[in-house]
C-alpha cells in the first residue's frame, strides 16, 4: 500500500540531513559567566531619592495639636447641666422595633 505522504517524508529526511551537515558544532557551555550589567547605581539613586522625599515629608508635615491646647467643646456653664441628667432605667427601655415582632393576630389571643 502506497502512502501519499511518502514523497513528503523523503523531502523532510533530506532537509534534516542537509541541516545536520551545515549546523555548527556544539562547543558546550562557556567556562566563564558573562559579567552582569551594573545597574546598582541607578537603583540606589532612585532609592535614595525616595528616602529623601519621604523624610522631607515627615519633617515638614504639620504637627497635631495637643489635647491641652484645644479649646473646650462646650463652655463650662453649658456643660455642667449635662452631668445632672437622671440615669435612664433599664426596665423602662423599649425597643424601637417592637412593631416588627407582631406578625399574626393569633399572638394577641394567647
Amino acid at each position: 500500500m502506497n502512502d501519499p505522504n511518502d514523497p513528503l517524508r523523503e523531502l523532510f529526511a533530506k532537509q534534516r540531513q542537509v541541516t545536520h551537515q551545515h549546523a555548527p558544532r556544539w562547543q558546550g557551555l562557556p567556562e566563564q559567566r558573562p559579567q552582569p550589567l551594573h545597574r546598582l547605581p541607578a537603583w540606589s539613586l532612585a532609592t535614595a531619592a525616595v528616602l529623601v522625599l519621604g523624610l522631607t515629608f515627615l519633617a515638614l508635615r504639620p504637627q497635631r495639636p495637643t489635647l491641652a491646647s484645644l479649646p473646650p467643646l462646650l463652655p463650662p456653664p453649658a456643660a455642667e447641666h449635662l452631668l445632672e441628667l437622671p440615669e435612664p432605667s433599664l426596665t423602662a427601655w423599649q425597643s424601637p422595633t417592637d412593631f416588627l415582632l407582631t406578625t399574626t393576630p393569633a399572638v394577641h389571643i394567647l
